[in-house]
């Protein structure tokens, strides 16, 4: 073999060492350079970023002992000046993106991109903290290993990024052994604590609903009280065992700031010392109706019914048998005064309220409203279930503009607005069916057909009336109602279908003018996971690798062509 033969030889095999060192510098130029953004995404010095180190060092170190030759070639040519400065480009480029992820570390500002938009707290949320007037602070009694920790610690970021009156402290148990004894925290109850002030509450799980559920007991009062009207076979508002029950309704109020109590106008108050009532011959053969003694605590004469003065409004729902005509009256005058009445009746009875609903404009329907929409055989529900949606002409309505799904009422009759009632009265349809529906008037026979004597449909199901107050002995300048045909729509059983719960909720919030409450609530939304769940160093971990390791691959790809390219 002959000299020149054995040197090009030579030559080959040290340019592909060299090509093979250039890469490997390049990927250890790039890791030096990127020590600091891995610092900032692994959370500070830990084995991570010490390892990046001596890596960069390492394959750094590759490239100067594999490349030799080019530094003592490039020492007097004119290519060093192109090299300089593509390694000092180099440098700015991974520089600014470095200050870029600094700037973007310290003022975090998260896009939720998912379509159920589950990294977002619901506009409800966003409204009690925005409403608070006074400092709310969260303990957290986890342990940076629990499974739990990064999403309860995340969650509560989302809650201090609205506001800056809302605090929280993640506590480990073991360290703060006096929190723990003072909120009598235990490994299988609730770990959330939120106070405000001297009250306190206990957020079950890290759940929006569960947390926004406690800032409102602990910082939002309210004297405004809802009564639900008993002693006519009234589903119990206390009842949560059973479907016919109405405590989640209830507990919906309660989350909302709201009082609610029972009202029984029949069982009256407790009689006090030295009560006295007249018994002549006359009131033992009076009436029930008419008999002395009769007044209740709430009261304002002696022969008088009145709802309590503290009343936002009263909840006439799934009675059994028809009110008494003193109650009617004395539902009759509350509204008048610019009370509020939610009146929901059921096919077949209208709870003794058509005279008052009549002076309203309301008139409820002789019918049952059945809808042959398939959708409703596709939720599991029957012909007698009927979804309902605001009318186009009251799309803005306080009551029903904040929902985005319809209500869904069971066995309903349906409402008109009726001529005629008291002067001053405006009612207007606010919730209809849709087209596949109509009030079948022969219900009773066990089937329905449509034909000429039903109610064809758009039907509408829910009707409100409002009458200006001029009265000087008032309630308020306003009195309302709302009616519907169905009663169940706000049992425990169905309370969550659809809009439900919304619609019941921001309707009592427009009738007891509480319009800055309405919004949409928190619903339960599925989401997909990878079937694990990270601690907070995992996550760290997961952060490093992701948003650290990818940059760093492109750039030192960049630099290990444009030397390469410097080589040939």
């Amino acid at each position: 073999m002959s000299t020149a033969e054995a040197t090009q030889i030579k030559v080959v095999k040290g340019n592909g060492a060299g090509m093979a060192g250039i890469l490997a510098g390049a990927l250890g130029v790039a890791l030096l350079l990127g020590t600091p953004l891995a610092f900032l995404l692994a959370g500070g010095l830990g084995p991570l970023v010490i390892g990046n180190v001596v890596l960069g060092a390492l394959l750094t170190a590759v490239y100067v002992s594999t490349n030799l030759d080019v530094f003592r070639r490039f020492a007097g040519s004119r290519s060093t000046g192109l090299l300089a400065m593509t390694v000092v480009s180099v440098v700015i480029v991974v520089g600014l993106v470095g200050v870029a992820n600094y700037l973007a570390f310290k003022n975090p500002k998260e896009l939720d991109l998912t379509g159920d938009k589950l990294y977002t707290l619901s506009d409800q949320t966003k409204g009690v903290l925005s409403r608070l007037d006074k400092d709310v602070h969260v303990y957290a009694f986890y342990t940076s290993t629990d499974r739990e920790f990064g999403t309860v610690q995340e969650i509560l970021r989302r809650y201090a990024a609205v506001s800056p009156k809302f605090t929280f402290a993640m506590v480990d148990p073991q360290a703060r052994p006096e929190l723990v004894k003072k909120y009598t925290i235990t490994e299988r109850g609730p770990r959330l604590v939120v106070t405000a002030g001297s009250e306190d509450a206990r957020a079950k799980d890290p759940s929006e609903e569960e947390l926004t559920n406690g800032i409102v007991k602990v910082a939002q009062t309210t004297s405004k009280v809802i009564y639900f009207l008993t002693g006519h076979g009234e589903n119990d508002i206390d009842d949560g065992q059973n479907a016919e029950g109405t405590k989640a309704a209830a507990d919906g109020l309660r989350a909302e700031g709201y009082t609610v109590e029972k009202l029984s106008l029949i069982r009256g108050g407790e009689a006090k010392q030295g009560a006295k009532v007249a018994l002549t011959p006359e009131a033992k053969d009076a009436k029930p109706e008419k008999a002395p003694g009769a007044a209740l605590p709430h009261g304002q004469g002696e022969n008088e019914l009145a709802i309590p003065q503290n009343a936002a409004a009263v909840v006439v729902g799934g009675a059994r048998s028809a009110l008494l005509g003193p109650e009617v009256a004395a539902l009759e005058t509350y509204v008048q005064k610019g009370g509020r009445l939610i009146a929901l009746i059921e096919p077949d009875s209208d709870a003794g309220l058509g005279t008052l609903l009549k002076q309203w404009k309301i008139e409820p329907e002789t019918d049952l409203v059945v809808d042959t929409n398939p959708l409703n055989r596709l939720m599991g529900f029957g012909a007698a279930a009927v979804l309902v949606q605001p009318t186009e002409a009251q799309q803005g309505h306080p009551a029903v503009k904040a929902l985005v799904a319809p209500a869904m009422l069971m066995a309903a009759r349906s409402l008109k607005v009726a001529s005629g009632g008291l002067p001053g009265v405006e009612a207007s349809v606010l919730l209809e069916s849709g087209e596949s529906a109509w009030g079948e008037t022969n219900y009773k026979s066990g089937s329905a057909q449509l034909d000429t004597k039903d109610n064809a449909g758009p039907v509408s199901m829910g009707v409100i009336a409002v009458k200006p107050v001029g009265d000087n002995d008032k309630r308020s300048d306003e009195g309302r109602i709302l009616a519907l045909g169905d009663s169940e729509w706000i049992d425990n059983k169905y309370l969550g279908v659809q809009g439900n719960r919304d619609l019941f909720l921001n309707a009592v919030n427009w009738l007891a003018e509480e319009q800055q409450r309405i919004a949409i609530h928190a619903k339960k939304r599925g989401t997909s996971t990878l079937g694990l769940e990270l601690d907070g160093s995992q996550f760290a971990e997961l952060k490093f690798f992701s948003l650290y390791l990818g940059p760093v691959l492109l750039v030192a790809l960049g630099l290990g062509i444009v030397l390469i390219r410097r080589r040939n």
